[in-house]
């Protein structure tokens, strides 16, 4: 075809397009509207009771995060009479229809960032009698599928630092609707869609255009024609079949609802009402449409607040239209989460979708999450999946990820079936270029024949429009694409796991080579986060000591469903808005607060009133070595029981899974000896330090060996502006961008009994920090205390310590370690220049090392020689005041003999993160005991809790060195029977022979091991 034709047609087409639209509705009458707006969500049933008023068109009718009520009238015109009508009313909001019975039935929204052409402002209503009078309600948000506007995180004084949204009133109508002109869109707008790829370059594009061009002859400006059209394209164009060789694409209907981002955690609640009963009502139109989604959290929102849609989703569920995707509470983070808190999101979230649907979740399903720890297959296992499936390494800006379908190997050698959608991405728009795209990138099409497809829009929630489903419809069996089909993902893991054995495997972490920033990010989630963790495992220990019938089963349960809500991958990342944390904060003190009365119930029934007496209890299983704070009245006195004290302050070392008590002695007068110059120093190593603050040596005096190779402890503070995605970002050019060092002063220096501390202030332009020094007499671990008073704008603070060791480098991850290279030979090792470690990152050759623990940051460096961490950040998007304000932290330098195999790296970690708690008032009988004690060099006795079914108690075992260990279990003597289980506790397994209430297990590197004592 001559190009100067083919151009004439290529536009007359696209005019044609843009006035077809006009005749999807001939004809339209206004909606009378009124509304009321209020500063909270109103329900349904309250509605009545506000005041209203009227609106128009172009009317703004709140401010950001407002709600509203609509009431929506009008009578049925004659000239309506026998024809398809609907409403459309967009709002310039997200909105929500619901029945007279207060029960949401449809979605209204105007826009997505994802996708320019998805719009759902119409409610098909079917038709009406003429002078029939309609009345419909809606309730709408002042926000949009992806929230406000907010400013640009390099504005510098934005009018609206946490963003604004003037919703807009754009129609309101009640309409004809023509749905084969619409289907007829439906159908030029797919083939318009694969002359993309085909192009008019090749014999298909050029078919497809002559096609069109014939089907605008036939339609001839007349809506009348359109089902004649659509006939002349069926027979033509969507008849002709798919290749025998082409990809099947199991196609699920699918929604992402961030639980919090840059909305309020409250609000995801509407947002997956308006998507859910969206869904439902287009499974109504579309008999073989499935849909799937994930998140326990969201159910249980959706059950407590509308009950009736709660209902209808479980009667899908049973019919087999609706899948319960993902074993988790949330789709949690999974650098940052604990490996007892990614325990406890299958535990929660298998235990929520077996009770409430019967469903046995065997996939991990988290298409969002910002990389993948490689303890993580044997805890999916363990927890009673098989599948893993996301699609978010595709993201990775350096390397391209070598697998769409692969057997995922962990840290103890566990693999996972694992998919990523080649689509690569969760938001797919079912559009042939999407899918061949998708056909011709999957890496395994050589000998797989399917892949899956996530379809419809998310992030916000939304999920497929009606448009997409059409697509689906055009494109199940045609010539140029894969073969479409509705299914589920526990039947596409089925169907793929009879090819597992001849998939390719990965070995280790799928690391992310990108958000490297929300290691850092948000630095008072991360605490809080840390410590709710540590605080909760405490209690469950202690109070399974108790009768179990005064276990606090409520307190416990209800705070880990916040601790695990909070863990989703846009809270703990810290990537949300500022009202996202607002709520965090608060839910992480409330969890303390109450951990603390629950524990002092517990030593209330446990031990003896002693005035004059404190318990000490240590929940680890390694002795606790280190200082307490002594409470308030006791200050200025001698303790019994203590290693040591100075008036305010006690050193004490308290067994493994034990207690010491400590008594009040006489009022004392303590003296402190004042340090002439900033050295610290014990019978084990020597540090000394410069004026500004900085590590000039750490001497080893047992191997007589100097470990600095220059000065550490230096507070670097660099230029942090990444080009997209601020708070996520940190760029591997950071490096260059150095902008100062903050300025340091000794100020003072001590050594008493207790400890030796040096005081330090180091100050930058706008930001203050102290850190106080200190060095105990029994360890060579030194403890920087840290409070930071942090005003800065796009600045990332870092602090290393440079050394002369060359070995290799381990990093603390869930319930195990990783060791990564300390080298940049290759683009995968450069491109780990910030990586995650939890309590530790050590760096040691064979005869010495030295490791640098943490009680709450995450992001690490270590290369050359060189161990760093990210202390704070100060991104402005989405929140702009991220990270200002006050900050405390610890860190600590451990240099040892030997590799971290044979040091005590881990059991200071544990130290650092968990300190005894200290019952006043009272004192342990001499015949306490918990109920279950361990002896081994290497397994740690993890938890101790009340089974979730039962008044069994659970015990979880940790390898914990990488090695085979052997491990001798003390049982208290109301133990009677102990028993294999998994880690959400659902198998009853092999005894555990029991021998004077003695168990002795041999465990694999990194195994855990999940036992329930009877």
């Amino acid at each position: 075809m001559d190009p100067n034709i083919i151009k004439m047609y290529q536009e007359r087409f696209t005019e044609f397009l843009n006035n077809l639209k006009n005749d999807i509705y001939p004809e339209s009458v206004p909606l009378q509207a009124k509304f009321s707006c209020t500063d909270k969500p109103v329900p349904f049933s309250e509605r009545l009771n506000l005041e209203y008023k009227e609106i128009k068109s172009g009317d703004i009718w709140a401010k950001e995060w407002q709600s509203a009520w609509f009431n929506f009238t009008v009578e049925v015109p004659a000239k309506f009479a026998d024809k398809e009508l609907c409403l459309r009313i967009h709002t310039g909001s997200e909105a929500l229809l619901f029945d007279d019975h207060g029960n949401p039935i449809y979605a209204l929204t105007g826009y997505t960032i994802f996708d320019s052409n998805f719009y759902r402002d119409r409610y098909i209503i079917g038709k009406k009698t003429p002078g029939t009078k309609l009345n419909y309600w809606i309730e709408a948000a002042a926000y949009s599928l992806v929230g406000i506007y907010l400013p640009d995180y390099r504005e510098q004084n934005p009018k609206h630092k946490h963003g604004f949204f003037p919703p807009e009133m754009h129609h309101m109508e009640l309409s004809v609707f023509d749905g084969e002109v619409w289907k007829l869109m439906i159908d030029l707008t797919v083939m318009e869609n694969m002359m993309k790829v085909e192009t008019c370059k090749t014999r298909r594009g050029i078919r497809l255009l002559y096609e069109i061009n014939q089907a605008i002859d036939i339609y001839n400006f007349n809506s009348a024609n359109a089902e004649k059209t659509r006939r002349y394209l069926a027979e033509k164009v969507f008849s002709k079949s798919a290749a025998s060789t082409a990809m099947t694409v199991t196609c699920i209907g699918h929604a992402h609802i961030d639980v919090g981002w840059l909305w309020p955690v409250s609000e995801s609640i509407r947002k997956a009402a308006r998507t859910f009963s969206t869904q439902l009502a287009l499974m109504e139109r579309y008999p073989d449409y499935i849909f799937g989604a994930s998140q326990a959290e969201l159910y249980m929102a959706i059950k407590e607040n509308y009950p009736v849609l709660y209902e209808r989703i479980r009667e899908k569920v049973k019919a087999g239209r609706w899948e319960i995707l993902g074993g988790m509470w949330v789709e949690a983070d999974c650098n940052l989460i604990s490996g007892e808190s990614m325990i406890r999101q299958f535990l929660y979230g298998k235990n929520f979708f077996m009770d409430e649907f019967g469903c046995d979740v065997r996939d991990l399903w988290i298409p969002d999450v910002f990389g993948y720890s490689a303890s993580m297959p044997q805890i999916i296992r363990k927890s009673g999946c098989d599948y893993f499936l996301t699609q978010k390494i595709s993201w990775s800006r350096i390397n391209q990820f070598p697998h769409n379908t692969f057997r995922w190997r962990g840290i103890d050698g566990t693999e996972i079936l694992t998919h990523f959608p080649p689509e690569n991405t969760y938001n797919a728009v079912c559009t042939p270029e999407q899918r061949i795209a998708a056909e011709n990138r999957f890496k395994e099409n050589a000998y797989l024949d399917e892949f899956m497809s996530l379809f419809g829009i998310g992030d916000g929630g939304g999920g497929p429009s009606e448009e997409y489903l059409e697509r689906n419809e055009r494109m199940r069996d045609w010539d140029g694409c894969p073969k479409v089909r509705y299914g589920t993902a526990a039947g596409f893991f089925e169907r793929l796991s009879a090819h597992e054995a001849q998939l390719p495997y990965w070995d280790g972490e799928l690391y992310l080579e990108m958000h490297r920033g929300t290691l850092t990010t948000q630095a008072a989630v991360k605490r809080g986060n840390r410590y709710c963790e540590q605080a909760l495992v405490a209690l469950e220990f202690f109070a399974s000591c108790a009768d179990i019938k005064d276990y606090p089963v409520k307190m416990i349960a209800d705070s880990y469903r916040d601790l695990l809500r909070n863990q989703f991958h846009d809270i703990l990342p810290g990537s949300s808005i500022k009202k996202v944390y607002e709520r965090t904060e608060k839910e992480y003190a409330a969890t303390l607060v109450n951990c603390k009365k629950e524990m002092d119930k517990v030593a209330a029934r446990l031990f003896e009133t002693a005035p004059g007496c404190c318990t000490i209890v240590n929940t680890l299983s390694v002795p606790w070595r280190g200082i307490l704070t002594l409470p308030e009245s006791w200050q200025g006195y001698a303790v019994k029981g203590a290693e040591a004290g100075n008036g305010k302050e006690i050193r004490v070392n308290v067994p493994p899974t034990s207690f010491t008590v400590i008594r009040k002695g006489r009022k004392k007068v303590f003296r402190k000896k004042t340090l002439a110059v900033p050295i610290l120093e014990n019978e084990f190593v020597r540090y000394e330090f410069a004026g500004d603050g900085s590590l000039l040596s750490v001497y080893d005096k047992k191997l007589k060996r100097e470990i600095m190779a220059g000065p550490g402890n230096v507070m670097e503070m660099y230029h942090d502006i990444p080009p997209e995605y601020d708070a996520w970002e940190v760029e591997i050019y950071y490096r260059r961008n150095k902008i100062c060092s903050m300025k340091g002063e000794w100020i003072s220096g001590y050594a008493d009994q207790v400890l030796s501390e040096l005081n330090f202030v180091y100050r930058s332009e706008h930001s203050v920090m102290t850190q106080r020094v200190i060095l105990r007499p029994d360890s060579a671990r030194l403890d920087f205390v840290t409070h930071v008073h942090w005003d800065e704008k796009h600045v990332l603070l870092r602090t290393g310590f440079p050394t002369v060791i060359r070995g290799r480098a381990f990093f603390d991850i869930q319930y195990g370690q990783i060791e990564r290279t300390t080298h940049d030979n290759t683009s995968w090792d450069e491109a780990k220049f910030e990586v995650c470690g939890q309590r530790y990152a050590d760096l040691s050759s064979r005869d010495f090392g030295m490791a640098l623990l943490n009680d709450c940051k995450y992001g690490y460096r270590v290369k050359d020689g060189n161990i760093s961490i990210s202390l704070l950040r100060a991104p402005k998007f989405p929140d702009f005041e991220a990270d200002l304000g006050e900050h405390d932290f610890t860190y600590s330098l451990l240099p040892h003999e030997g590799d971290l195999e044979n040091s005590s790296v881990i059991a200071e970690a544990a130290m650092l993160n968990r300190t005894p708690y200290l019952a006043e008032a009272s004192a342990a009988p001499e015949n306490f005991d918990f109920p279950c004690r361990i002896t081994s060099e290497g397994v740690s006795l993890e938890i101790v809790k009340k089974a979730e079914k039962d008044d069994s108690r659970i015990i979880r075992l940790v390898e914990i060195k990488g090695r085979c260990s052997s491990a001798r279990l003390h049982f208290a003597k109301t133990v009677k029977k102990v028993s294999h289980t998994n880690l959400i506790e659902w198998e009853h397994g092999e005894e555990v022979a029991i021998r004077d209430s003695i168990a002795e297990l041999t465990l694999k590197p990194y195994e855990i091991v999940t036992l329930r004592l009877e």
